[in-house]
């Protein structure tokens, strides 16, 4: 592994009894293998691999030993390990075990990637459905009011004082009306099918509800072009991507700071081609640039991977940028990053345009 180790494609701990390397565990749950022998100073592997399992840490194990009695190898299986190796064992066959363990491992990731964004996918229709539903009533019992409030501007003349309160109310179920054709709006976007999707009605109605959430310190400046093409893609996953890479920006900038959103079509040439690795043609370009902290160079080769993030645990999965990938792979299109520490981020992404 020496190539892999020195060029710091893996970083390895030791720990010098199994105590030590459940704490290390325990502490860093990004842990991708353990190598671990049966007879190890004051905790056994099986004793090791028991508190692994009852702290539900998910790491793939490799375990060694000199002696291979079957109570004992049986007793590792159970406790999940993928791999059992009688000492001594050669270089190669080590080499082996370790590169199909952590195969498997990025397997497993791949997997619950997938689960993730189908679950998400699942949860944003069934929000939909359940938005939707909420609206229509509200809706319903809204036109009540307003039929109300219109008889009584009927009796009431424009001098009399109760005329100006019932204009104020007039004009506030006017606002309401344009929330719930809103909500309406977005839960009938509600389909995880890549469809012909105008884009710019999604993203316009997006940021008028992603603005009203976020604190009035962050200011979110908008050049949308109405004009813009068709595009294939889920307007579940859209809305998921919108609202993923908004929530990122308001991350880095903090209390105060700036978001802005650009939409417009561009034409990808021979002379842009290359650097931005998209095919020729007529694409649609959707930016959304932050003044916030930005990413060094290190952060941004990482930033795509499944489960890295930058926020502290419990705020952030490190699903959404390597979901926000896969979309964009699944609808022929690309993001790509522009940051530097201290000077905020561009994100961009490319949709090949729709014949409309």
């Amino acid at each position: 592994f020496h190539p892999q180790i020195t060029s710091g494609e893996y970083r390895i701990i030791s720990a010098e009894n199994g105590q030590s390397a459940l704490d290390y565990l325990l502490a860093d749950q990004s842990i991708d293998l353990l190598l671990c022998d049966v007879n190890m100073p004051l905790m056994n592997g099986l004793a090791l691999l028991e508190k692994i399992q009852d702290a539900q840490i998910p790491i793939t194990t490799i375990m060694l030993t000199a002696y291979g009695d079957m109570d004992t190898i049986r007793s590792a299986m159970q406790l999940g390990v993928y791999d059992f190796l009688e000492k001594p064992v050669s270089i190669s066959r080590l080499t082996h075990s370790v590169h199909q363990a952590l195969q498997y491992v990025t397997q497993r990731q791949e997997k619950q990637t997938l689960r993730d964004q189908l679950e998400q996918s699942r949860k944003m229709e069934s929000l939909g459905v359940l938005t939707g539903g909420i609206a229509h009533d509200l809706n319903n019992i809204l036109q009540l009011l307003r039929g109300h409030i219109d008889l009584c501007l009927l009796d009431t003349l424009p001098e009399e004082k109760r005329y100006k309160w019932l204009k104020h109310m007039e004009n506030n179920t006017e606002h309401a009306g344009e929330l719930i054709k809103k909500i309406l709006l977005f839960s009938h976007q509600q389909s995880s099918e890549p469809v012909a999707t105008n884009i710019f009605a999604i993203v316009q109605n997006d940021l008028s509800m992603i603005r009203s959430g976020f604190p009035r310190a962050i200011r979110i400046k908008q050049f949308l072009s109405e004009d813009t093409h068709s595009v294939i893609i889920s307007p579940t996953h859209l809305h998921q991507m919108l609202l993923n890479l908004c929530s990122n920006a308001l991350h880095a900038i903090g209390s105060d700071g700036e978001i802005v959103v650009t939409l417009k079509n561009i034409q990808i040439t021979t002379q842009h081609a290359d650097t931005h690795s998209l095919t020729l043609g007529k694409y649609v370009y959707l930016s959304i640039q932050d003044n916030g902290c930005g990413m060094n160079e290190t952060t941004q080769q990482k930033l795509f991977e499944p489960f890295f993030t930058t926020k502290p645990p419990g705020f952030g999965t490190g699903m959404g940028l390597s979901i926000i990938q896969e979309i964009m792979a699944e609808a022929n299109g690309t993001i790509q990053v522009q940051s530097a520490a201290n000077q905020g981020s561009t994100f961009s992404l490319y949709f090949p345009a729709h014949a409309d």
